[in-house]
């Protein structure tokens, strides 16, 4: 379990890893989405600005047009005024009576004159007024609608990164895993493979030691010959002659036949001194070689 629990937290750690690394790599989009509804609602406000300053423009425009007019009625007031008062004056006629009617008259004309004149500034005024109102209301709509237009595609890009990021992370969580669960079948099966090799090796070696007169019992040595005791040459793994210990390969590396024997001089573990004849062989390399049973390895020929 405790092999399992170290892969799940590996696998963790690697799937957040995968999930970060995408949702950062795409974070640009997020951010243009945002970048483009600051423009546009930038944009919006420029219109709104510009619309109300021309709508404030056009009440200057009314402010001044109520002015001149009341300006040029007072003109025509004390022209009218001018004009009754020569006319009488050539007349002998005084500001009673009749003259003071005509005055009367006139000074309410002009009142009448520039009450219209304040009237059709209000109603301008008014009518500008409800146009700002109008268009800041129309801003504010237009603007809300964009927001929530942009949080609508904000959400929805920022959920389809998400998928695909928790996606990319379960995947690479499931290939940690698949990955860590292959390893270990390959190393039990290598196990089983060195262990079944092991078992064929000692009961070749038993057989073989049997079959040339050498006792293993009570033992663990792996080659117990009248000239050497211990375990076997590291390269036996990849191959033996038929004694079951001496290998026939040097480093994996197959020996041949060169045809050529030597007479060695060797003293045996006990203690008595035999000439032995040896097999010369070689290896790819042009390199020659011949058993030395007393160091159980082969010693380069020269």
């Amino acid at each position: 379990m405790a092999a399992i629990d170290d892969w799940r937290a590996a696998a963790d750690k690697i799937s957040n890893q995968k999930k970060n690394d995408y949702i950062n790599s795409n974070q640009y989009v997020l951010d243009s989405i945002n970048s483009q509804k600051d423009a546009e609602l930038q944009g919006l406000t420029n219109s709104n600005t510009s619309a109300i300053n021309a709508l404030n423009q056009n009440k200057e425009e009314v402010n001044k047009t109520a002015l001149d007019n009341a300006k040029q009625a007072n003109i025509n007031r004390l022209l009218a005024l001018r004009d009754n008062r020569s006319a009488m004056n050539r007349a002998g006629l005084g500001t009673q009576g009749v003259v003071g009617s005509q005055v009367n008259s006139i000074n309410n004309n002009y009142g009448t004159n520039l009450n219209t004149i304040l009237k059709d500034k209000a109603s301008g005024i008014r009518d500008i007024n409800n146009q700002i109102n109008d268009t800041n209301l129309q801003y504010e709509t237009n603007k809300a609608n964009l927001a929530a237009q942009y949080a609508q595609m904000y959400a929805n890009k920022q959920s389809e990164i998400q998928s695909a990021a928790l996606q990319i992370g379960q995947d690479a969580y499931n290939n940690y895993i698949a990955q860590q669960q292959a390893a270990a079948e390959l190393e039990f099966q290598k196990q089983q493979q060195e262990e079944a090799n092991r078992l064929a090796w000692a009961q070749l070696r038993s057989q073989q030691a049997s079959s040339y007169g050498f006792s293993n019992s009570g033992s663990n040595y792996q080659v117990n010959t009248a000239y050497y005791q211990g375990d076997l040459n590291p390269d036996a793994q990849y191959g033996t002659f038929s004694n079951g210990y001496q290998p026939n390969n040097i480093n994996g590396q197959k020996l041949k036949s060169t045809g050529k024997k030597i007479k060695l001089k060797t003293t045996d573990r006990f203690g008595k001194t035999q000439t032995l004849t040896q097999n010369v062989w070689k290896t790819s390399d042009g390199k020659k070689w011949y058993w030395d049973g007393r160091y159980n390895k082969y010693i380069q020929y020269k």
